[in-house]
């Protein structure tokens, strides 16, 4: 019936359907509650003294905090009350500060190097003023250092080494030894250098252009060396005929070089200081190379001219010899004499601006000592043909001017008639 307002009846279903909630209400809500009272009091037992130190350790750090604020409101107290307190403990200060170094050495040696190479001057100024307060600290140093036998013997026994170095170096015609000194500073800074040129990738791409700049620089310098120099001398003449001043002929040759690698190979990404250094590099290169072939050379034509030229040397080394005696002087063997006359002879015909002096008589010894017995008493006389003779004899045939000997039953080649033996060859 429309709009009736009475009330539905509950049906079965409804009440044990509001049973089953009440029962359920019942059966979660008192054991549940007791669950989590329990387990919150176990949580809370085992939590409590972490509680404990982290009160505390919120209260220590709002103390420093107040502290440090006093501290900083009262900067000239604090100052003054901790002087007083070094004055009256000045034991345990060093005591402390013992304790400190030895249990933070390395670290405090760390930050000192890295002050040092911050500021070298300060600590320059700082010896040199600890010097001039100290005047005589140098030389009671080395007085009391030598008063000790053993080191004085050691010091004295390295200075005479390093004489017989020099000595020996400059009989070979070696430069002397170069020691350069460097300081601790420089020393770490040349390692932190090596360590950014070998690991950066920027150093070692800069790196890799700068080989292949040296690489393309040394080709043309020796590939090209002759055309490179037809041209400074033109322009040398140009600048001559325009009356400009004349400028170094190297400097001219090795920029002609560095032009020429760039029109070849296109710009670099080198720095004036890279270019510098690949120029100096190679003009040392090429000086060894030059100074090489010019020895290969004197080397060469001093044994064709002692070949050809035994008796005449023998006699004038003789000769030579004897003046030498009159002289007051001792003889000299006649085969290195004989070898100093003919490079004399001969120096005229060849370049030799590339060799010191001795590197020239370090020439003249090997190729004295190459044939020993070409100089002997029984080659000294004779005639003209004993001396080429022996001279051939001296010198081995090589091996594609060799021809198979037939060999006798005593085991020697016999000689025909009409032939030249293989001496005389």
């Amino acid at each position: 019936m429309e709009g009736d307002q009475t009330p539905r009846r509950a049906s079965n279903s409804d009440a044990r359907r509001n049973a089953r909630a009440r029962a359920a209400d019942k059966f979660f809500s008192a054991p549940r509650d007791e669950a989590w009272r329990a387990r919150y009091r176990a949580k809370d037992s085992k939590l409590a003294p972490r509680r404990l130190v982290q009160q505390k350790l919120d209260q220590k750090k709002a103390a420093s905090e107040r502290a440090r604020a006093w501290n900083k409101a009262h900067a000239e107290q604090v100052r003054e009350t901790q002087r007083r307190w070094r004055e009256a403990n000045a034991d345990r200060v060093r005591a402390y500060g013992r304790a400190s170094y030895a249990h933070r050495r390395e670290q405090v040696a760390e930050r000192g190097k890295a002050d040092r190479d911050r500021n070298p001057e300060k600590y320059r100024q700082r010896h040199r003023e600890w010097l001039s307060r100290n005047p005589g600290y140098s030389t009671e140093y080395g007085r009391k250092y030598r008063q000790d036998p053993d080191r004085y013997a050691r010091m004295l026994e390295s200075n005479r080494n390093a004489k017989r170095l020099a000595k020996r170096l400059a009989t070979l015609g070696l430069p002397p030894r170069r020691i350069t000194r460097s300081t601790a500073a420089d020393r770490r800074a040349n390692e932190r250098a090596a360590v950014e040129f070998f690991t950066s990738d920027e150093s070692r791409e800069r790196q890799v252009e700068y080989n292949v700049f040296h690489t393309a620089l040394a080709a043309a310098v020796a590939d090209d060396g002759a055309k490179l120099w037809a041209e400074v001398r033109e322009k040398e003449r140009r600048r001559s005929v325009q009356g400009l001043p004349p400028v170094d002929p190297d400097e001219q040759f090795f920029a002609q070089a560095v032009d020429a690698v760039l029109e070849q190979h296109g710009d670099f990404a080198l720095t004036s200081t890279d270019v510098r250094r690949a120029i100096t590099s190679v003009r040392e290169v090429e000086a060894r190379r030059l100074r090489d072939d010019q020895q290969r050379t004197l080397q060469r034509e001093l044994v064709a001219y002692v070949r050809s030229n035994v008796s005449r040397l023998s006699r004038e080394a003789q000769m030579e010899n004897r003046a030498l005696v009159i002289a007051g002087k001792s003889e000299q063997p006649i085969g290195l004499v004989a070898h100093r006359i003919a490079v004399e002879k001969i120096r005229e015909r060849l370049s030799l601006d590339r060799l010191p002096a001795p590197v020239i008589e370090k020439t003249i010894l090997a190729v004295h000592e190459r044939h020993p017995a070409l100089f002997d008493p029984p080659h000294k006389v004779g005639s003209e043909e004993q001396g080429s003779a022996a001279v051939r004899a001296s010198f081995p045939t090589p091996p594609t001017s060799r021809r198979a000997s037939p060999i006798n039953a005593a085991g020697r080649v016999p000689r025909q008639s009409g032939a030249q033996s293989e001496v005389e060859r």
